[in-house]
């Protein structure tokens, strides 16, 4: 007898063509957010990582390796494009993945798969989660660039991946995170 397994097939093409719109997605944001680049070559608004971050709340731990994908290789390629050399657009790379995955995750373990921005209590644990995300990334963007531009001040740097991080998250995310 042979047996069919039509759901495991369905759950891994859903996750290739979750995996390819999230790509295109924040590739596409990555490279509006890289318009405006500043010293030490970063940039000052990413809407990618709303976009990451949103489709993971959205979607649950279901989506978490398929979109983990996704950024790391969008980020990635976003830094190549633009000259960044290639380990740091590797390390931005798993930072990007990791600020995502932080946020979802702590969103998922405070309210659970049913996270939504329906009142204040909700949208302040979004504000705290997407900054505990974007602070241990940025973190490691310090460690990151004081490794290949050890010139680089470590407050800057924190505070421009911080920021843009934050408020990437907070504008777009919002627009998936739909109940």
């Amino acid at each position: 007898m042979v047996r069919s397994h039509p759901a495991v097939g369905q759950s891994w093409f859903w996750g290739v063509k979750l995996a390819v719109a999230t790509g295109i997605a924040y590739f596409l944001a990555g490279r509006l957010g890289l318009v405006l680049l500043v010293e030490p070559g970063m940039a000052v608004f990413w809407p990618a990582s709303g976009i990451s971050a949103g489709v993971l709340i959205a979607l649950g731990p279901r989506a978490r390796l398929p979109v983990a994908v996704a950024v790391f290789v969008a980020s990635t390629a976003c830094g190549l494009s633009i000259g960044r050399n290639a380990g740091l657009s590797i390390a931005f790379g798993f930072l990007n993945t990791l600020q995502s995955l932080v946020t979802a995750w702590l969103l998922d373990r405070w309210f659970g798969r049913t996270f939504n921005l329906e009142d204040v209590r909700r949208v302040l644990w979004f504000f705290a989660a997407t900054a505990v995300g974007s602070a241990i990334a940025a973190a490691g963007a310090v460690v990151a660039i004081s490794l290949i531009k050890p010139t680089a001040s470590p407050l800057q740097v924190w505070a421009l991946w911080f920021g843009a991080a934050t408020l990437g998250v907070v504008t777009a995310a919002p627009l998936l995170i739909v109940d």
